[in-house]
């Protein structure tokens, strides 16, 4: 588990779910996403 997520539950969420998952939790480690170019930014 991971970020309250089990892997069971995240499994067995679609496609475009699991992608809005690991964005928002990429987000809150820290990371950029460019909604733009669908990718996420290099580190500065």
């Amino acid at each position: 588990m991971k970020n309250g997520l089990s892997f069971d539950l995240a499994c067995s969420l679609a496609p475009e779910e699991r992608a809005a998952f690991c964005i928002r939790f990429g987000m809150f480690e820290g990371g950029d996403f460019d909604w733009d170019a669908g990718d996420w930014k290099e580190p500065d």
